[in-house]
């Protein structure tokens, strides 16, 4: 409600300005403020040596430590300093008095603190009946108020009832009243007399209607308790009666067949807890709290397979053939798990065993886990890992929190229903650790042979013997898996599938599947060799086959919709056909280049996905000054910065001895910058490539290479040889560099792997130049 403003017509002086915040001084009233900022400190020590008189005005913005003119109110009070006390913290406690109302009729820019000129506002209150009404009423409302309100001192009813005057007592009672700092600014802004007490009366009978409010409330909610009281009393009478007379409680028939099974199937020392929590649940009543939590413990405690294990009879040979049958290749996995069967049959135990699965998506880690299972006759449990950041989600959370539950461990146990299933910890290296502490260190407990005997999960709080699980780990890479866990796992490779082992697993696993899941059963035209083959090499790059997979069901579809809409289908599907059902392919393998280039060489990487080629671009300019520079893009990682710096040296010391210049700044590119790249086995394939622009002779298009390089320009083992060979097939390079010291694996793998593949093993180079640098000369760009 808007008001008419203050007519000033008083007295004028001058006054040294005191901003203050979240309060407003008002006439009449006794103000006590914490003075903390130095130039309100200053203004307090002009006035005390001058006449002890300060414009007390109120701010805007309370945030503002230095205000402006413009970030105080017009209207402020004049006051007197009555006394002032310096405190230990350095701040100073001063007590003013309201004189008079006053408004600013100028005040200086210049810094704080600042001196006003003012002129009063005469106040004139006129003693007719109806101004000595409001103070009545006013002074009776507000000892109501008081007497209610426990922030208003008791003795302000004293001071507000000795005002000499009917704006005074408005004053007072706006100043204890407990309303916003607006609210009391308006008050001391109204210029009307009536309207002013016609408003400070709204204000009290305001706070009255919020103290009715909060009675209100107070007693509803002291009803409830006395309420909830008075049943609890009942409650415990009841009990105590139903004891006396050996009357049975709300809980105890549940009890008694608790305890059975408890006695009867729980061992120690879990059964001695289960049997503590049992006399809990008997003396509780159907109002205590931790009923639901203690029937969940009971009742997850008993259904845990505490003896219940399968007995396996295996037969080797029949294992074998079953593996065979499952999945087709990975003779290297299926050798290591027969071996791992032979001794569990020897021994009759496999304690101790961890075995990790590491390999591309789609390989069938997951799968062949599943077939160890059943080659075992044991329970297969599934437990996904990757994500989780909490390790409440493998031990469990304990009871105390809402909505507690057992881990996934325990989880995984109640599932299989034994003691002894094979347990799949999935996507291992895809764990995070956040504020819930790291997963990874639960799992350390879980798979160390000497400790998973007495695994305490937090929901249970009682030591559960796991020595008997089989526990299979996936995983795609190992880099993100700290050492401490892969010490206790044996890493079991699982290498990417080459073209001729997809077509394969394509004609005998996925094709006879999708046959009968799309409902075309013989109905399904066959695949031409070049439609098989474009399956697999146009439509589905990977290491696995799982997206190959997606890209035959989708075929089946296509195809079952035709059939549907009665529409004929070739008996032999070409590529071309392939074309118009599943459109081009999304993800063509790119065609190499017949161009020979100066400072582009092709490389071989591993990803988590399998083998991929990847281009090194260098380029030379001239140095600006004397020091030579080298410009690193591509989003490389500090392992590979390292090989690169490796290989520039080691290239510069060769150039020096074939008399060529090696004085340029050096701008080293991986394409696909978006993409994180790190490893130390580009060495070679930089080295190569900053040869090739030194010297400016271009690179066979149709060559490949991998190695690391040490400062001698000699060639180191790197990993993943199998998952790269397998990519340069599939890109169609005819030649492949590798480190001589790997070229006894050559024998290890597959025929098929690399045939029609020229692979050739350099010791250092100088041997991996005479191969790669193509015969003719080129003009240098320098």
């Amino acid at each position: 409600m808007a008001h008419k403003s203050v007519p000033l017509k008083g007295l004028v002086g001058s006054a040294w300005i005191l901003p203050i915040r979240d309060q407003v001084m008002m006439p009449g009233a006794i103000l006590t403020l914490q003075i903390t900022r130095p130039a309100s400190e200053a203004a307090i020590q002009e006035s005390i040596a001058s006449d002890r008189l300060l414009l007390a005005i109120t701010q805007k913005d309370s945030s503002h430590e230095d205000p402006t003119p413009e970030n105080l109110f017009a209207i402020g009070t004049l006051a007197e300093v009555i006394h002032t006390v310096p405190m230990p913290d350095g701040s100073t406690r001063l007590v003013l008095k309201g004189l008079r109302r006053c408004g600013v009729i100028e005040s200086p820019t210049g810094p704080a603190p600042r001196q006003a000129k003012y002129r009063e506002i005469a106040d004139v209150v006129p003693t007719d009946s109806g101004i000595e009404a409001y103070s009545r009423l006013l002074k009776q409302t507000f000892t109501r108020i008081a007497g209610r309100n426990e922030q208003i001192p008791t003795e302000s009813i004293e001071g507000v009832s000795l005002a000499a005057n009917a704006l005074t007592t408005a004053f007072l009672i706006t100043h204890f009243l407990p309303c916003p700092t607006e609210q009391k600014q308006e008050v001391l802004e109204i210029a009307e007399l009536e309207t002013l007490l016609e408003h400070v009366v709204s204000m009290c009978k305001r706070e009255e209607a919020l103290l009715d409010a909060q009675d209100d409330i107070r007693n509803r909610v002291e009803g409830d308790i006395s309420q909830v009281q008075r049943q609890f009393f009942l409650r415990e009478q009841l009990r105590a009666i139903q004891q006396e007379l050996g009357i049975k409680g709300p809980f105890t028939e549940e009890c008694e067949s608790y305890r059975d099974a408890i006695e009867n199937n729980v061992p120690e020392p879990a059964r001695t807890q289960a049997l503590i929590e049992l006399r809990k649940l008997e003396q509780a009543t159907e109002s205590s709290p931790d009923i639901h939590v203690t029937r969940n413990y009971l009742q997850t405690l008993m259904r845990i397979p505490w003896s219940d294990s399968v007995e396996e009879e295996i037969d080797i040979a029949e294992a074998e053939a079953r593996l065979d049958q499952a999945h087709f290749g990975l003779s290297g996995v299926k050798e290591r798990i027969i071996e791992f069967l032979a001794v569990k049959k020897l021994r009759g135990s496999t304690k101790g065993a961890v075995l990790c699965f590491v390999g591309p998506p789609g390989v069938g880690k997951t799968s062949f886990a599943r077939s160890i299972a059943k080659v075992m006759n044991r329970r297969c449990g599934h437990i996904a890992l990757g994500g989780v950041r909490d390790e409440a989600e493998i031990r469990g959370h304990r009871r105390t929190y809402v909505g507690a539950r057992p881990g996934r461990i325990v989880q995984a146990i109640l599932e299989a229903g034994r003691m002894n299933p094979v347990l799949v910890l999935d996507e291992v290296d895809k764990l995070c650790q956040g504020i819930g502490g790291d997963p990874t260190s639960a799992l350390l407990e879980l798979l160390d042979p000497s400790q998973n005997s007495q695994f305490v999960d937090h929901f249970l709080e009682v030591p559960m013997d796991l020595s008997n699980v089989l526990f299979i780990v996936t995983a795609n890479v190992l880099d993100s898996i700290p050492s401490a866990l892969l010490d206790r796992m044996e890493i079991i490779e699982f290498s990417g599938y080459s073209e001729e082992e997809r077509k394969a697993i394509a004609v005998q696993y996925v094709i006879p599947e999708v046959r009968e899941t799309s409902g075309l059963g013989s109905n399904f035209p066959a695949l031409g060799s070049d439609a098989l083959l474009a399956l697999v090499r146009d439509y589905s790059r990977e290491s696995g086959v799982r997206s190959l997979s997606r890209e035959i069901a989708r075929l089946g579809r296509k195809l079952a919709k035709q059939t549907a809409l009665g529409h004929a289908i070739p008996k032999e599907l070409s590529r071309a056909d392939l074309s118009d059902l599943l459109g081009l392919p999304q993800i063509p393998v790119s065609e190499l280049t017949e161009d020979e280039e100066v400072g582009i060489v092709n490389g071989l990487v591993v990803c988590g996905y399998g083998g991929d080629h990847m281009q090194v671009e260098v380029s030379l300019t001239k140095p600006v000054g004397s020091e030579l520079k080298l410009t690193l893009t591509g989003s490389i990682g500090p392992v590979m910065q390292e090989s690169v710096q490796t290989a520039l040296t080691c290239v510069r010391s060769l150039l020096d001895t074939k008399g060529i210049d090696s004085r340029f700044d050096v701008h080293v590119h991986l394409p696909q910058a978006a993409i994180p790249k790190d490893g130390p086995s580009a060495g070679l394939t930089v080295a190569v490539a900053l040869f090739s622009a030194f010297s400016g002779r271009a690179v066979q298009p149709k060559v490949a290479m991998t190695g690391e390089l040490n400062l001698r320009g000699h060639t180191l083992a790197v990993g993943g040889l199998r998952e790269k060979l397998l990519a340069a097939k599939r890109y169609g390079y005819e030649r492949v560099l590798i480190p001589a010291v790997q070229a006894t694996e050559l024998a290890n793998f597959p025929k098929e792997i690399v045939q029609g593949v020229d692979v050739e093993p350099v010791a250092n180079l100088t041997e991996a130049l005479k191969f790669a640098i193509a015969q003719a000369q080129t003009v240098n760009i320098l």
